[in-house]
């Protein structure tokens, strides 16, 4: 995994995700976030759980000033969401992520002052969707 600073997308991970993003559908996001429930979730997948919980997150009305291009563009195109669902499945994802069995969490582990800011990263999206359901 090709990383360049902790913000959500910054590595590869989420470079292909966002341009694998061009010209999919509603449901892109749901399959994204459904990656996180597998018994031991690789690194690739934990990220692209990260970018689609962002994108649920902009869906629920907060603002991302360095979110990329391809995600602004994909998220004014009209789509139809369950919000709700969209925004319970993201919190799970990024439970997940943080937790035992996550490949990309055992990683940014081993950088001890990284690690702390990405989780930062990974915490304040959490409260950003918390937030969205008050």
């Amino acid at each position: 995994m090709s990383v360049w600073n902790t913000g959500i997308f910054d590595n590869d991970d989420a470079e292909d995700w966002l341009s694998e993003l061009s010209g999919a559908e509603a449901g892109f996001l749901e399959t994204t976030l459904s990656l996180a429930f597998a018994p031991y979730l690789e690194a690739p997948e934990g990220s692209r759980v990260i970018c689609a919980a962002k994108a649920a997150s902009m869906l629920l009305g907060n603002t991302a000033d360095d979110a990329p291009e391809a995600l602004m563009v994909w998220l004014s195109e009209p789509k139809f969401f369950y919000l709700e669902d969209l925004r319970r499945l993201a919190l799970q994802g990024l439970d997940r992520v943080l937790a035992d069995g996550s490949e990309l969490n055992e990683l940014w582990q081993e950088s001890e002052e990284g690690y702390l800011q990405w989780k930062a990263q990974i915490l304040l999206l959490g409260d950003e969707l918390q937030d969205a359901a008050s």
